[in-house]
């Protein structure tokens, strides 16, 4: 599978990336070999592979869940800019006109 200088310039422009006119050349060469080998992955036959979503590790490190005390809510209004007994006070952001 190959791709274009054209429509390296277009995913450029897509992705508001500033190419140097020197660059597209090689960025194209360069991206002609990362769609090869994806091409190459996907024909690996995966029959009887069951889907991943994590290589190497039987399951996520997890941390003992335990309650812990937190700071009270006075202490975190207090801590605030601007806050009243109920919560944080915010400036509007939506004009009412």
């Amino acid at each position: 599978m190959s791709i274009s200088e054209k429509e390296v310039l277009v995913a450029a422009r897509l992705a508001k990336l500033e190419l140097d006119p020197k660059d597209v050349t090689p960025l194209t060469l360069e991206l002609t070999k990362i769609l090869g080998y994806v091409d190459q992955l996907s024909q690996l036959d995966t029959t009887g592979v069951e889907p991943t979503t994590q290589v190497g590790m039987p399951s996520a490190p997890l941390r003992p869940d335990l309650v812990t005390p937190s700071a009270s809510k006075a202490e975190v209004l207090g801590a605030a800019p601007r806050a009243d007994d109920t919560g944080f006070l915010v400036p509007g952001f939506v004009d009412g006109s």
